[in-house]
């Protein structure tokens, strides 16, 4: 996580490399890691987006809706 007004810099990980990653994952039982990385994958959500679901948002749905909030930044 970033500080407000800080600039970061990510990388990428190849798309066989992030799918033996859950499976490794998978294979060793980690189905919470598993599952917040697959949907990431998929999706191209942040971690704070899929944090933020519940089941029922997911399950047996043919679309997912997260409405992003605006964080509000205080100052002193």
């Amino acid at each position: 996580m970033s500080l407000v007004g800080q600039e970061t810099k990510s990388d990428f990980i190849e798309w066989e490399k992030l799918q033996s990653l859950t499976l490794k994952l998978e294979r060793d039982g980690d189905f919470k890691f598993t599952l917040l990385i697959t949907l990431g994958m998929f999706t191209g959500f942040r971690i704070s987006d899929i944090l933020s679901l519940k089941w029922n948002d997911v399950m047996e749905k043919e679309n997912i809706e997260v409405t992003e909030k605006r964080q509000s930044v205080h100052s002193l």
